[in-house]
């Protein structure tokens, strides 16, 4: 009974002054749980225009005139956020946007068939990409004569004209356009590793990366360049990358 009084007692100390001093701090002594305001879902495109639109039509009027930050995050992410809102400062994501990228393999042996696919799918045409894309088409399990490696540059022998056939020195590097960002900005071109291995009688085709990631900065610029020239109309829009 006396233990019930004094919880009672503390407990009415506690409401009518929930705050403690501590060393000459403030310490609340009840767990108070902010109520926030619940923002809509976002919205998911894989379009930078699907974003510039957005923006430019005012879809939402929830959205304030003042305080949109466009973050990018790597090539193939960018974000649209709100300037902070509200009494519990908090920042709202309306829109998020993801590159449609099929990936390449790079670092993968692929047969021949398959390279020659995924290079006429997966890259824009340069003369490299001809190149290889030549080389790799042309050699057949019936025309494999010679296969050499130095360990820099490799050799084929692969099918030149109709009944033909000539040794063919791979290019060790090559420049190249992947399709990896936002179909609406120009790819970034960067170097690749170009590589051939015996399996079976018959040379695999393998691209490594060689550039270490310079590319993913320029298409991130580009994307930057790209939101800000098709924004220059809209005011208190801030493209951060």
């Amino acid at each position: 009974m006396i233990q019930k009084a004094i919880d009672y007692l503390i407990d009415l100390g506690r409401k009518n002054n929930p705050i403690v001093v501590v060393e000459g701090k403030n310490y609340s002594v009840e767990n108070l749980t902010p109520v926030k305001e619940i923002g809509p879902a976002a919205l998911g495109f894989n379009f930078l225009d699907s974003l510039v639109t957005y923006i430019k039509e005012n879809i939402d009027s929830y959205l304030p005139e003042a305080g949109l930050i466009i973050e990018i995050k790597n090539p193939t992410q960018v974000s649209l956020h709100t300037e902070i809102l509200g009494s519990f400062s908090e920042r709202f994501t309306p829109v998020f946007c993801t590159a449609l990228i099929e990936q390449f393999p790079y670092g993968k042996f692929v047969s021949p068939e398959e390279f020659v696919i995924r290079a006429q799918s997966q890259f824009v045409e340069t003369e490299d990409l001809t190149k290889i894309r030549a080389i790799a088409g042309n050699v057949q399990t019936e025309e494999v004569l010679n296969f050499s490696d130095d360990g820099i540059s490799q050799q084929v022998t692969a099918k030149s004209g109709i009944t033909r056939r000539e040794n063919v020195i791979l290019p060790p590097r090559v420049r190249l356009a992947p399709y990896r960002t936002f179909i609406e900005i120009e790819q970034p071109e960067s170097e690749f590793v170009f590589r051939a291995k015996k399996t079976d009688g018959l040379p695999n085709f393998a691209l490594f990366e060689a550039d270490g990631g310079a590319w993913r900065v320029e298409a991130m610029k580009r994307i930057k360049a790209y939101l800000e020239d098709n924004l220059k109309d809209i005011e208190n829009v801030v493209v951060l990358g």
